[in-house]
C-alpha cells in the first residue's frame, strides 16, 4: 500500500507528542484491514469462507506517515494452514516491522451470540458519553477526527465495559471500501 498522509484514516488519527508535535499514525484497525485484504488476495476462496480469524496481533512500532510512505504486507504460510503476516516499511537498508499476526479462514460454527441485556445488568459502575470518551482521549494526546468518533456511549462494570458503536458521519463515505 502507498499512503500519502492525506487519507481520511490518517487525517482523523493524530497523536500529540510530548514536544507538542502532531503525528498522523496508521490506526490499529487499518493494520487489521491490511491483514484481511492481503489474506483474501493471497487465498481468494477465503473471501467466501464465512469469515476470517485474526490471531496473535502485535502492534510493535507505530507507523507515522508525514510524507508518501510505502507499506509492505508480507505473508508466509505455516504448517497449520494459517498465514503469518508482517506489516513493514523500508528504512535505509532494513525493514521496520510495525505489526504482525496470523490469519485463517473460520472453521466450525460461528461464535455464540452475546446476551447484551444480561451484560448490561452487570454494568453498574456508571457510563460515559461520546463527549466524555473523546475528551479523555484528547487529554491523553490522541485527537480523533470525525471518521474515528464512532463511540456513542460506554457502560462501565467492575471487570468489563460495553460500548455502543455507530458508523460516524465522517466515515460514511468510505463504508463500502473496508470490511
Amino acid at each position: 500500500s502507498a499512503f500519502s498522509g492525506q487519507e481520511f484514516f490518517l487525517d482523523d488519527h493524530r497523536v500529540r507528542l510530548g514536544d507538542g508535535a502532531v503525528q498522523r499514525l496508521v490506526p490499529g484497525v487499518a493494520y487489521l484491514e491490511m491483514m484481511r485484504a492481503a489474506a483474501v488476495l493471497a487465498v481468494p476462496e477465503w473471501d467466501d469462507a464465512g469469515g476470517l480469524e485474526l490471531h496473535d496481533i502485535t502492534w510493535s512500532r507505530p507507523l507515522a506517515v508525514s510524507s508518501p510512505t510505502t507499506v509492505t504486507v508480507a505473508l508466509s504460510p505455516d504448517e497449520r494452514g494459517d498465514l503469518g503476516i508482517a506489516i513493514t516499511t523500508a528504512v535505509a537498508d532494513a525493514d521496520v516491522v510495525h505489526g504482525t499476526g496470523r490469519v485463517r479462514a473460520m472453521t466450525g460454527a460461528a461464535p455464540a451470540r452475546l446476551d447484551l441485556e444480561r451484560i448490561r445488568e452487570r454494568l453498574q459502575q456508571g457510563s460515559l458519553t461520546s463527549e466524555d470518551v473523546y475528551a479523555r482521549y484528547g487529554r491523553l494526546g490522541v485527537d480523533y477526527g470525525p471518521s474515528f468518533q464512532s463511540i456513542d456511549h460506554v457502560q462501565l462494570g467492575a471487570e468489563e465495559v460495553l460500548a455502543q458503536l455507530n458508523l460516524s458521519s465522517g466515515a460514511e463515505h468510505a463504508a463500502d471500501e473496508f470490511w
